[in-house]
């Protein structure tokens, strides 16, 4: 190179475009020769790599079937505990009356419900109830059975503070539910002798 064109601008720029070109051929080359050892390498080595994707892919499908199980028993056990029948039996005040209320609150029927009192309870014309049974109550469905008037079943019954009603029915799928409901006597009696 002379003198002079040292200080030319575009060969400057000529002569860097070269050395660029040139890097690029030398790292391409060296770049192309590890390309081609991984590929090598995967070839020599598919079986064993082949074993560790399958591993891979067996133990991901064992886990999504693990959680697919455990995702349905939930919502079986949810389904279970929405779909079925529901009884409650409580006292009832109604004008001067009292009614004992049965009532299914579930979405399908309750069959062979039957009640255990564990105290007699004094109905009108001194009856005695005990227990109580029903072939069927349907959902939403409320059976009320007269006890007495008020003030008479105070007097009868005003001894027993609590009465345990223990309940046992069955769904139309043949599920067995067996319950216990604790009536407060004495807030019956309280209320009458407040008014």
């Amino acid at each position: 190179m002379r003198q002079n064109d040292s200080n030319n601008p575009f060969l400057r720029t000529a002569v860097a475009a070269a050395e660029i070109g040139v890097r690029y051929i030398i790292y391409k080359r060296e770049f192309n020769k590890r390309e081609f050892k991984v590929v090598e390498w995967f070839n020599n080595n598919q079986g064993f790599l082949m074993v560790i994707l399958t591993i891979v892919y067996v133990v991901t499908t064992i886990g999504l079937l693990l959680s697919a199980k455990h995702s349905n028993k939930i919502t079986k056990e949810a389904i279970i505990r929405v779909s079925r029948p529901f009884i409650i039996v409580d006292l009832y005040p109604e004008g001067k009356f009292l009614d004992l209320r049965v009532k299914n609150t579930g979405v399908i029927p309750a069959i062979d419900v039957s009640m255990q009192f564990d105290k007699p309870i004094k109905t009108c014309n001194n009856n005695i109830l005990k227990e109580k049974s029903f072939p069927i109550i349907g959902p939403g469905v409320e059976i009320k059975l007269f006890l007495d008037d008020q003030s008479s079943f105070s007097k009868k019954n005003e001894e027993i503070q609590t009465i345990t009603c223990k309940l046992s029915y069955r769904s139309p799928l043949f599920d067995i539910y067996q319950e216990s409901i604790v009536i407060n006597l004495s807030m019956y009696t309280e209320f009458i002798k407040i008014s």
